[in-house]
């Protein structure tokens, strides 16, 4: 049996709750799971078969790179830029798309620090190891806030938006999107396997997800020329299915 422990300060059990339902996404019965919650700190224990290390490991280092730019750099960035007074849901969509905004490239960067061993502390290497990331980070929230007038203009805001989120752009993600009844479907394509599929009854958490996979092509039914195509074909590549 080989067993990993990831550590986290307690106020920060958000993060491990993200790395235990990953986990338990990636591995399935392959691995096993237990949380220790404490006062001050918090532990989660992934146990598996000693064959399994190696894939483990690397999933693993998976699992918190996508936790460090993705949960962690929203939070960040989030704060960074909250007292500028964007709109609560133009803060969000902002947010997510800055996320985005070289993602790969932070991939890299963090991954170069980023080993696993039988014991790991998030935070430790938040603190300690990502002082690069973290830099470029706050350089990012002072431009934000510096340009935060002219982001409050939806036309502007679109504009930097389908910026970022283009300079992001998966060239193996494709996205269709239903209008049904009033919601919206989305369909998650990936080197072109269906990959995920989710509901939504409000457009604002549509948005939000389409930016965190920045779709290289976005295929549209069901939509007349109102305003929600009007802004997913203001952000996004978008083609329009007419035979359906």
């Amino acid at each position: 049996m080989y067993e990993i422990t990831l550590s986290v300060q307690t106020e920060n059990i958000d993060w491990l709750e993200e790395a235990g339902r990953r986990v338990s996404e990636t591995f399935g019965s392959a691995a096993v799971t237990a949380c220790d919650i404490g006062e001050r700190r918090s532990l989660l224990s992934v146990g598996c078969d000693d064959r399994m290390r190696r894939p483990l490991e690397a999933g693993l280092k998976t699992i918190i790179a996508d936790l460090c730019l993705g949960k962690i750099k929203y939070g960040y960035i989030e704060k960074g830029i909250r007292r500028a007074g964007l709109a609560a849901e133009k803060r969000t969509l902002l947010c997510h798309a800055l996320c985005v905004f070289e993602r790969e490239a932070e991939r890299e960067i963090l991954l170069r620090d980023l080993e696993i061993g039988t014991y790991f502390d998030i935070n430790g290497f938040y603190y300690f190891r990502m002082g690069e990331l973290i830099s470029r980070w706050s350089d990012i929230c002072a431009l934000a806030a510096e340009h935060i007038s002219y982001l409050s203009d939806e036309g502007t805001l679109n504009e930097l938006l389908r910026f970022l989120v283009g300079a992001g752009a998966q060239s193996d993600c494709r996205a269709e999107i239903f209008l049904i009844n009033g919601r919206f479907r989305l369909v998650e394509h990936t080197r072109g396997q269906v990959t995920a599929e989710h509901l939504y009854d409000r457009f604002e958490e549509l948005l939000c997800r389409l930016i965190d996979i920045a779709p290289c092509e976005t295929v549209l039914s069901g939509f007349g020329y109102g305003s929600p195509f009007r802004t997913l074909a203001a952000i996004f590549d978008v083609k329009r299915d007419i035979l359906r």
